[in-house]
């Protein structure tokens, strides 16, 4: 398509008018209206498709009413009050009371519109129920009313439409694009799950407000295009050049071109047009006075102009009141527009799609680049461009560097200022080499003890260097706390990878004493890292969290946000988040992490991808098996190029991918993951480590679902031991996960007394080393209701059921399967009970389907 020489076809046209009068009429006069204007059935499809993304005159009266008697009560959900009536449906706000206490947004579909909005509802159940991300509105349930009317039951967003929001709460401009990175997030999303979505605009985006931050979250698909299947959906509802999607953000292809020949840049555009409103307040090609028909006219044939001229053009008042929402001056607003930021929104917005950027995420890449001062996609860059980034980005040292320069003009007064500069720093330099002698000359006197004269030809273990070390540094380094610290954090490290986590604590923390009593912050943030995690892996969660929380803010303050020892902390906290089946906020920090990480080290730089794997696991953890099998693979293969075969790395993979294949059901394949998992473990740690039981306890799970009841025994035992040798007794999430999954094999072989003492234990340490509010509780008390269950003791049961039920409505995604499973256990014994009410009120809410 070449847009320079595209025309709207008459028939387009002619509908456009048509909707334009439509679209102020009543909802009850519409089908009157349409029957006497469109001539044919394909005329009524285009103005019923421009119809549907439209807002309606009524929309706009109606919000707030209560809601007409009929439709009082929603399946199980009470309604309350009208949000809102558009084009295609009406939106109700509505409670649910069982089996879960919350508010909800209902949709209706429309009864005033024909056939073409059935089918687009249908598309956004579709839809909404593909994707699970923090910036996307979820879906809960889709079903009909008792009048036959298809609804969804949604997650119910309290907010503001994000121009609106940055408005109140006057924004800066960063502020905005932050919050213009994380929608490009939740776009990027959808379209990795296949979907455009073809109507971005502020009002699709609500802002609500989590611990205080804003949070986007994006609604309404309903006029969603899959892109895995062409032709399916709404490629049969818009013919002959069809135009879907609000006027002022559509591209230029989604109005002239056919449906098939939109992609994701027809979305990348859209919010191209979304930043040109929240930092100048306008869109693009719209003139004051214009029709919105003339605006979709230029949108076919001119580029748009850049931000800082659209300001300009305002006049002083609003651009005074625009500037004091922002919290600026508008001569600093026009500075910070340009250049770059009209580069960033022209690129985004461009009438060629090849020129614009080629996703969603790579349009918030080059906002992030901005925002961090580097050098942007969107120009070319130039040695002076780059050099002008270099000194936004490093202030101090161009600074630095210029008084230099500075110095050989103005002669000695300079030259004398920059040689005790230099004095000082020389004074630095020899303290640092003062502390590496020291702890050079510490690890060779340690590594003598190898020496056979002094070890009398005894071999000596990593262990035992340690604990000799650990012993000695205490003594010898009293008065060089410097050196003290580093060796102690160093030594805490490697204790920690041991396994031996116990001890590595102690030396942290004696570490962290010395590094706040003579350490600079960035030593305190690095001693507070390792430390944090140590703590992790003991399963002091909240006290972990502190410390990695502290280093987080030690770091960034010290480096700025962007630095790769940021992305360190933030793939730990998440990690962290993600353990403690908390699992939004386990994304955003992973996927924080992530952009960090690929911006230093590229795709497959060592520390980019040991965060790609922490952020599988959450998506594995939450229930996408098949999309983690699919980066795990990906994963493994990386991991095999640059390391071989036989390397930790690629053994924490195959166990990852081992899980997530078994969690398929595919349990040979997932045998051969974790077995090869297992053998490289076991070589490189020795028998007796944590992550040769976590190998073990997998592969046991595999063994006993294939049946082969003597192997999967004698391999679970073996992760006991190893686990109770590790841990010497103490209470580890490792030991309860082993408990129960030996539990589970008993309750499915019929010894429910052995079964029930294992599921106890396991139960009582979890619950103990996390909380109720936890996955691995969760599921020894539902396997535990299953026990009293099958033993008659109906009262037991269902408590566990409901601990289990409870648990997982509140820590998992709406739809989790695992959710419905303990809804469905719960009902049964209720209805064994009598309880038929509550047992129907849980059926209806969570119908059995497959797994």
């Amino acid at each position: 398509m070449d847009p320079s020489t595209s025309h709207p076809s008459p028939r387009w046209r002619q509908a456009a008018e048509i909707a334009t009068q439509a679209a102020d009429l009543p909802a009850r006069e519409v089908p009157r209206f349409l029957d006497s204007k469109c001539t044919t059935s394909e005329l009524r499809t285009e103005v019923e498709a421009l119809l549907a993304t439209w807002p309606t005159a009524e929309g706009q009266a109606v919000a707030g009413d209560p809601p007409p008697p009929s439709l009082e009560r929603i399946g199980p959900y009470d309604v309350v009050r009208t949000l809102g009536v558009g084009g295609m449906g009406e939106v109700f706000l509505a409670r649910q009371h069982e089996p879960i206490e919350r508010e909800v947004a209902i949709k209706l579909i429309r009864t005033t519109v024909s056939g073409t909005a059935g089918q687009r509802f249908l598309l956004e159940r579709r839809a909404l129920a593909r994707m699970r991300h923090p910036f996307i509105a979820q879906i809960y349930e889709a079903g009909e009313t008792r009048q036959g009317r298809p609804f969804l039951a949604m997650e119910y967003v309290d907010g503001e439409a994000v121009d609106k929001y940055c408005k109140k709460h006057r924004l800066t401009i960063p502020e905005r694009l932050r919050l213009f990175c994380s929608i490009c997030d939740g776009v990027h999303h959808a379209h990795q799950k296949g979907l455009l979505h073809r109507d971005i605009k502020p009002g699709n985006i609500l802002i609500t407000e989590l611990d205080g931050k804003p949070v986007p979250k994006i609604i309404d698909f309903g006029i969603a295009k899959e892109l895995d299947a062409p032709g399916v959906g709404p490629a049969q509802l818009t013919r002959d050049g069809g135009l879907v999607g609000t006027p002022a953000y559509l591209s230029p292809e989604a109005i002239m071109a056919p449906e098939n020949d939109v992609d994701i840049r027809s979305d990348v555009y859209s919010l191209g047009v979304l930043l040109y409103r929240l930092v100048v307040d306008r869109v693009p090609l719209d003139e004051e006075g214009s029709s919105w028909l003339d605006a979709l006219t230029r949108a076919t044939r001119e580029e748009t102009p850049p931000p800082s001229s659209l300001w300009k053009a305002l006049d002083a008042d609003r651009r005074r009141e625009a500037a004091a929402a922002r919290r600026t001056s508008e001569k600093a607003l026009l500075s910070l527009i340009r250049p770059d930021l009209d580069a960033i929104a022209r690129k985004a917005t461009a009438l060629d799609r090849d020129e614009r950027y080629s996703s969603a995420a790579e349009l918030a890449s080059d906002v992030r680049r901005f925002r961090t001062h580097r050098p942007i996609l969107a120009r070319r860059g130039t040695s002076l461009y780059e050099a002008k980034k270099f000194i936004r980005r490093h202030r101090a040292s161009a600074f630095a560097a210029a008084l230099v320069v500075l110095a050989l003009i103005v002669g000695l007064v300079a030259r004398t200022f920059e040689a005790r500069r230099a004095d000082r720093a020389a004074a630095e330099a020899l303290k640092a080499q003062e502390d590496t002698r020291q702890v050079v000359e510490f690890l060779v006197g340690l590594f003598e003890v190898s020496d056979p004269e002094q070890s009398l030809g005894a071999t000596v273990t990593a262990r035992e260097l340690l604990d000799k070390g650990a012993e000695r540094v205490r003594t010898e380094l009293e008065d060089q706390p410097r050196a003290k610290a580093r060796l102690l954090d160093t030594m805490g490290v490697v204790y920690g990878r041991l396994g031996l986590s116990q001890e590595a604590t102690t030396l942290l923390s004696e570490a962290l004493v010395v590094r706040r009593t003579d350490g600079d912050d960035l030593e305190i943030a690095e001693t507070l890292l390792h430390l944090g995690n140590a703590r992790f892996e003991d399963s002091e969660t909240e006290v972990a969290r502190r410390h990695l929380e502290e280093a987080l803010e030690l770091r960034r303050e010290a480096l700025g946000p962007r630095h790769p020892l940021v992305a360190e902390v933030l793939d730990a906290l998440g990690q962290l988040h993600e353990v403690a089946a908390e699992y939004i906020r386990a994304e955003e920090l992973l996927e924080e992490a992530l952009d960090i990480r690929t911006e230093h080290f590229g795709p497959d730089g060592d520390p980019t991808l040991k965060t790609l794997n922490h952020l599988a696991l959450v998506i594995n953890n939450r229930g996408d098996y098949a999309a983690a099998q699919a980066i795990f693979e990906r994963l493994l293969a990386s991991r095999e190029r640059l390391h071989g075969p036989e390397h930790p790395e690629v053994a924490r993979v195959l166990n990852a991918l081992g899980i997530a294949v078994y969690l398929q059901d595919l349990h040979a394949e997932a045998e051969v993951h974790l077995r090869r998992s297992l053998a490289i473990r076991e070589k490189i740690y020795g028998g007796t480590h944590r992550m040769v039981a976590q190998s073990l306890t997998n592969l046991a799970n595999v063994l006993l679902e294939q049946d082969r009841k003597e192997e999967g025994l004698a391999t679970m035992e073996r992760s006991i031991q190893v686990l109770e040798a590790v841990y010497g007794g103490e209470l580890h999430n490792s030991v309860a996960i082993a408990l129960h999954n030996l539990g589970d094999y008993y309750v499915r072989e019929g010894e429910l007394e052995r079964a029930e003492e294992l599921l106890r234990r396991a139960l009582a340490a979890s619950t103990e080393l996390n909380g109720e509010l936890h996955p691995i509780p969760a599921f020894s008390a539902q396997r535990l209701g299953d026990v009293l269950r099958d033993t008659d003791r109906p009262e037991g049961a269902e408590a566990f059921y409901r601990q289990a039920f409870e648990t997982r409505v509140a820590i998992l995604p709406a739809g989790h399967h695992h959710i419905a499973m303990s809804a469905r256990s719960l009902a049964a014994l209720l209805r064994l009970q009598g309880e038929t009410d509550e047992a129907a009120r849980l059926e209806e809410a969570y119908p059995e389907t497959e797994d």
